[in-house]
């Protein structure tokens, strides 16, 4: 977390959880607090900002289901994909080479976090653009792509 928490500018002495849970209690989280009634892969919950925390800034939780993430084949190409392109995620282009299994899992970390410091990607064409943005940057800066 510590890269992404550098990249991000996100002060080193900040902390979020990162909970690893299979479908069906993806998918209980997820109707509980209102949103859809299906598995996901990656969801965020921010803390309120007048959540004390002391000296260390809590930034949430972001739960990620390995199962969703296997389904998507764990393949995806860190470049932008073009605008006719299969995507998915943060508009990579998908494509049939398998990546490792943390590679994928650090690629999901990344967007849950980017939800918690506010980016969103739900509601608006400019919000979705800037987030793909920003991940894509990210992305590159960890790859080295």
């Amino acid at each position: 977390m510590g890269i992404l928490f550098s990249l991000l500018h996100i002060p080193a002495m900040s902390t979020c959880e990162v909970i690893v849970v299979g479908s069906r209690r993806m998918r209980a989280i997820n109707a509980a607090y209102g949103f859809k009634r299906y598995s996901t892969t990656v969801l965020s919950f921010s803390v309120p900002k007048r959540f004390v925390t002391g000296p260390h800034r809590h930034l949430g939780e972001i739960y990620v289901c390995v199962s969703d993430m296997k389904k998507q084949g764990l393949t995806f190409n860190p470049r932008p994909a073009r605008p006719s392109a299969s995507v998915w995620g943060a508009g990579y282009a998908v494509h049939k080479s398998r990546v490792g299994f943390y590679p994928v899992l650090i690629y999901y970390i990344l967007h849950g976090l980017l939800h918690l410091i506010g980016y969103d990607h739900e509601g608006s064409e400019v919000r979705r653009k800037r987030m793909e943005k920003k991940e894509q940057s990210l992305w590159h800066k960890l790859c080295g792509a």
